[in-house]
């Protein structure tokens, strides 16, 4: 399989699996074997002196859990563990006791206020935020809500545009897409395999 997928909705580019961002099966930080939730960022022009050019956010999905990042110079090359995850753990000071685990990271620029804000889930009813301006050490602000719908039952669907890839390593799932681009080429990073087999994969335009 080419794990080429026809883009839909109209315009969307069609994006080609190219590899892993790193072998999770030598990370430091895997308590749980799964990964899911991957979120690049760019650093230029927002960090005095980052890891690399590429931030990319993950974390498992069950207890602990744990918010997890890898750093490069390139969309397209290996990712490098950061040596300290998890940077964000289910435990932090002054936050609440019983948190099973935290997981889902998606962060976003402020340019504004010049910080990184980081969305995730602990436990899975409740999102929160926390901030940062180097894009490693978060102070936690508090719980926030997502864009659901007055019933919680909100869904826009605007269609498939990339199909999983039978084998390895989506084996029939990819999900969470997070984009980026560089020298002008596209590029796609997302979770792909079961649930709690999940790896973090890159796909791109070509």
């Amino acid at each position: 399989m080419s794990g080429i997928a026809h883009a839909a909705p109209a315009g969307f580019p069609a994006y080609t699996y190219i590899g892993t961002a790193f072998n999770k099966n030598n990370l430091r930080y895997n308590p749980t074997g799964e990964l899911i939730f991957p979120c690049i960022r760019g650093t230029v022009g927002r960090i005095a002196n980052p890891l690399a050019r590429y931030y990319l956010y993950y974390a498992p999905h069950d207890a602990p859990g744990g918010i997890c990042l890898a750093y490069g110079d390139h969309l397209s090359g290996q990712f490098t563990e950061y040596p300290y995850n998890p940077i964000f753990s289910r435990k932090w000071p002054g936050g609440p006791d019983g948190i099973s685990h935290i997981s889902s990271p998606h962060v976003l620029w402020n340019s504004r206020v010049k910080q990184f804000y980081l969305y995730f889930h602990g436990e899975n009813t409740v999102t929160r935020v926390a901030t940062s301006t180097d894009g490693i050490n978060f102070t936690y602000q508090g719980g926030c809500i997502t864009e659901v719908g007055l019933n919680f039952d909100r869904e826009i669907h605007l269609g498939v545009f990339h199909n999983p890839l039978s084998g390895w390593p989506d084996k029939g799932r990819s999900a969470a897409p997070s984009f980026g681009t560089e020298n002008g080429e596209e590029y796609m990073f997302y979770e792909a395999g079961g649930r709690l087999d999940g790896s973090i994969a890159v796909a791109k335009v070509l």
